[in-house]
């Protein structure tokens, strides 16, 4: 499935159907074409089956309308089993799991912000920096740590308010 997934990730469709049941949590395929326009009728249904057909999305609801079918869709991955399964299973789809369910918001608050009528790059305060670090193990644990210090003094319960995330990515040979 991780595969599937790093693949759908990367396909503007696919990610705007994700992104779309994620924030949504039941759609229908009319009910994502109104949230994703852009998106071609046929194209729409065939990047449905190909989620469907790979795991990553599920039907859980068929309704006759006329004389159709309409599917009601869902996300397939069990975001919140990631940290239960990664911690027994000491396995990379796991770790990728609870990264994704990580990921997931942020990429939909740019993507709402990216879809609004105007937005202001100079006025709005918001960024997104990249930066190559190196450090030992303790180093970095410490270096993190003084970074949520800082950014603790700022934390709100308020799902309107603004996002910050910090992310370390992990050793790669």
């Amino acid at each position: 499935m991780f595969d599937q997934l790093m693949k759908a990730l990367t396909h503007p469709h696919k990610l705007k159907i994700i992104m779309a049941l994620y924030e949504k949590e039941y759609l229908t395929a009319q009910d994502i074409k109104s949230i994703a326009p852009d998106i071609p009728h046929a194209s729409l249904y065939r990047h449905l089956n190909s989620l469907e057909d790979e795991g990553l999305i599920k039907v859980v609801k068929k309704e006759r309308v006329r004389s159709m079918v309409e599917k009601t869709y869902s996300l397939s991955l069990p975001l919140d089993d990631g940290l239960q399964h990664q911690l027994s299973n000491r396995d990379g789809e796991g770790l990728f799991q609870l990264f994704y369910g990580f990921m997931l918001p942020l990429l939909s608050r740019f993507f709402r912000y990216s879809r609004m009528g105007s937005i202001d790059l100079m006025h709005d305060p918001m960024s997104f920096k990249s930066f190559k670090i190196k450090g030992s193990p303790s180093e970095l644990r410490k270096l993190t740590k003084q970074i949520q210090d800082l950014i603790e003094p700022f934390a709100v319960e308020d799902p309107e308010a603004q996002t910050m995330a910090v992310v370390l990515t992990p050793p790669v040979e």
